[in-house]
């Protein structure tokens, strides 16, 4: 098992016993193999994930898409099932073409789960300044939903995604101004949150937060 092959003596007791050659030479060739309570620790833990994507599937695609996935496309994600195919067959056509990327692999592996999650009655939020996390994707069981973090935004990195939610535990932002200030977002990845919808009815600037009031 710890790469010290088969012994002169093993191999005389194991050709003794009738067990083929080619058998003890495949043995001699094994670099490494599981001890059989870490193998016996994988299925046990492979059997949970399995219970819990049968039994509470919310939870089962919380912890997936918060800890595994790698890239995201979250306006498809929060665009229903036929945003999501209409993503995935564009990326499936990169791949068929070779003209995909890395990225573009990551991001198709994410819509294939993220379609089978639509199909199980699961939908995906947009990022909500008041109530997205960091990095988790919130579970919602009154409407069987989970609220995409900041971080799944493409180009907005964790630092700036802590930074949000730091601040927003402080005290309420007031305006998207208020946002740009006292955060590290970018006045580009701003935008693209405002386009998201991510700010809700938020003014532009405290100067106009209270609107026609």
């Amino acid at each position: 098992r710890k790469c010290k092959g088969v012994s002169n003596d093993y191999e005389r007791e194991m050709l003794s016993y009738g067990v083929l050659k080619w058998y003890i030479e495949s043995c001699k060739l094994i670099k490494y193999m599981f001890p059989k309570a870490h193998a016996t620790a994988y299925v046990i833990m492979a059997l949970r994930i399995g219970w819990f994507k049968v039994y509470k599937p919310l939870y089962y695609y919380s912890a997936f898409f918060s800890r595994r996935a790698k890239a995201f496309d979250i306006e498809a994600m929060a665009g229903g099932k036929d945003r999501i195919q209409i993503a995935i067959r564009d990326l499936q056509n990169k791949v068929q073409m070779k003209t995909s990327t890395n990225k573009d692999q990551d991001v198709l592996n994410c819509l294939q789960l993220v379609l089978e999650a639509s199909a199980r009655g699961v939908k995906f939020k947009q990022i909500d300044i008041n109530n997205s996390a960091a990095y988790d994707f919130i579970v919602n069981k009154e409407d069987n939903s989970l609220l995409i973090p900041f971080s799944a935004l493409d180009s907005l990195g964790g630092a700036t995604a802590e930074s949000i939610v730091e601040e927003r535990n402080k005290k309420p932002f007031t305006s998207k101004k208020d946002v740009l200030n006292r955060t590290k977002i970018n006045s580009t990845q701003l935008d693209k949150l405002d386009e998201l919808g991510a700010f809700g009815d938020l003014a532009d600037d405290e100067d106009n937060s209270f609107g026609l009031f």
